[in-house]
């Protein structure tokens, strides 16, 4: 599994990579409280030390009672030992711009406490990352992007970041703000109709393909929906706009009627007197 280190904006994804670490390692326990620590044997016989001694020192010279003590104390330096490694694992999986706010002794012999405070403090942030990201789903808009591919996937981008805090959008509520975010129009209306009509509007995918044939078969213009002509009908408007102005020189810039104009009005009406 690729490392994650946890940032502003991921601590449900970190949360995830860095427990099934830790319990690979057989540490999690530790962190969970789940495994406790061991205690020192209590001596049974009558030679038990009058005043309470440190957890090194034996209370009694009893055989039995020794053997336990001695596997008290190599279960007490493996248990301290695991209790570092997870608060080392625990910090090493932290971005250096989050590493520094956990740097309280403190935690050294605490890594459940190093976790608790991580989860408190990120929680609080995904709650108001989540608004984030539904907020920039509403306002995203495709005129914002030079492709539909791009357009496309900055609403994935931020379906993402919404998982890694929590909320998970269905397939259904992306296409819904894919599609709001299209431009609207008498040239978009069609396509809006005929999508809507069709089994792509649940899929961001399918939206995506569909966008892409449409937008070949005109001129995008992320400036605005007036700008869209089909190439045809483009190319049709410049030749017509090209005669107009050829047809405006030939006549010296005044009437648009072709020279003679007037000359054969005269003549059709000479030949119809003639016949009467």
């Amino acid at each position: 599994m690729e490392r994650v280190l946890l940032k502003e904006h991921n601590y449900l994804e970190w949360e995830e990579y860095i427990r099934d670490e830790l319990l690979a390692r057989a540490l999690w326990g530790i962190v969970e409280g789940t495994t406790k620590p061991p205690q020192k044997p209590i001596p049974k016989t009558e030679t038990a030390a009058a005043a309470p001694v440190d957890p090194d020192t034996p209370e009694s010279t009893d055989s039995v009672y020794m053997s336990d003590f001695r596997r008290y104390l190599i279960q007490r330096d493996t248990y301290n030992d695991k209790v570092g490694m997870a608060t080392a694992e625990i910090r090493r999986s932290l971005d250096p711009s989050v590493r520094r706010r956990y740097a309280d002794k403190k935690y050294i012999k605490a890594p459940d406490v190093l976790w608790k405070d991580i989860e408190k403090d990120f929680n609080r942030v995904a709650k108001i990352d989540a608004n984030v990201g539904l907020y920039k789903l509403n306002a995203i808009r495709r005129a914002d992007f030079d492709s539909a591919a791009a357009y496309h996937s900055r609403i994935l981008e931020i379906a993402t970041e919404l998982r890694n805090v929590g909320t998970e959008l269905p397939e259904s509520v992306l296409a819904f703000y894919m599609v709001q975010g299209l431009p609207t129009g008498d040239v978009w209306l069609a396509f809006w109709t005929s999508l809507t009509s069709s089994d792509s509007a649940g899929s961001c995918q399918k939206i995506l393909d569909q966008l892409q044939i449409f937008e070949r078969s005109y001129a995008w213009d992320r400036h605005g929906v007036s700008a869209y002509t089909s190439q045809s009908s483009t190319a049709l408007f410049a030749k017509k706009g090209t005669a107009k102005k050829k047809g405006a020189e030939t006549s010296g810039g005044g009437s648009d009627k072709a020279p003679g104009g007037d000359q054969d009005k005269d003549s059709k009406t000479i030949k119809w007197t003639q016949k009467v």
